[in-house]
């Protein structure tokens, strides 16, 4: 099968990186893999999984992945596009408790396909997956990383990411021009939790002022869209969060985000 480069396909080809990866997963009741491609990590999930469900959005892929794996009677197939499928009722489909996402995900969906597993009630434990280095990077950093931004606390105030192994550009085919990080995300425990009563205006806070990363938020913030805020307000802004608003916004945590968001949800 050649790869398609509309779809972003590259195909692991090293089987000590993929068993590396299936055994990162851990055994379990079923893996669900985002974009088998060839198998190569199918192969492996196959020996420590009891069930393999495979979401693959190449048609021609779904005929060779279920001529290969025929006998097998773990391994499933749903074609269907990752960013669409009900993770949810896939796993109830399968009356399982204990489910986990594993994949060398497509560069052009990596980001788009975290938030949507961090963000929704699936019912998966956790996420094994490979990604762009540089998307892991910036998934794991910490404040005042140059890394650190909106995609850092958006997965961080859901789930628990950290970074497992690098994997080099030879391990697939066609070669990437990019390194890839294998990342495992926790899905049921944030790392850093955010109130529900301030998170709406706790993103609304982050997208805009990380939209401006240069700027001191106290420039920032006084044109918040939907709740432009004055000199005044700026003023009780600052006395009631206790925060030095001309600092930037890659050296706030997620706590002196949340304090913000209740403060100017406050003074509305």
């Amino acid at each position: 099968m050649r790869p398609k480069k509309g779809l972003g396909q590259h195909f692991l080809a090293d089987l000590r990186v993929a068993q590396r990866i299936a055994e990162a997963a851990g055994g379990g009741d079923l893996a669900v893999e985002i974009g088998p491609g060839r198998g190569a990590l199918t192969s492996f999930l196959l020996r420590r999984v009891g069930t393999v469900v495979g979401v693959e959005l190449d048609r021609e892929l779904c005929e060779a992945l279920s001529s290969r794996f025929a006998s097998e009677a773990g391994f499933h197939l749903v074609h269907a596009d990752a960013l669409k499928v009900d993770f949810g009722a896939l796993i109830r489909r399968h009356g399982v408790r204990d489910a986990v996402v594993v994949g060398n995900l497509p560069y052009c969906i990596a980001t788009p396909l975290i938030l949507r597993l961090v963000s929704g009630s699936w019912g998966l434990r956790r996420a094994v997956v490979t990604v762009q280095r540089e998307v892991a990077r910036r998934i794991v950093a910490d404040p005042g990383n140059k890394n650190y931004g909106a995609l850092s606390i958006a997965v961080q105030v859901a789930a628990t990411p950290r970074r497992l192994f690098d994997v080099g550009r030879d391990a697939f085919r066609p070669v990437p021009r990019v390194e890839s990080t294998v990342l495992e995300i926790d899905l049921g425990h944030p790392a850093i939790p955010v109130a529900e009563t301030v998170r709406q205006m706790f993103f609304e806070v982050v997208r805009w002022t990380f939209g401006h990363r240069r700027k001191m938020l106290r420039g920032t913030l006084r044109s918040l869209p939907g709740r432009p805020l004055g000199a005044s307000q700026m003023d009780e802004v600052a006395s009631l969060s206790g925060l030095d608003l001309r600092r930037r916004p890659e050296t706030f945590t997620i706590g002196e985000f949340e304090r913000l968001a209740e403060v100017i949800q406050q003074i509305g």
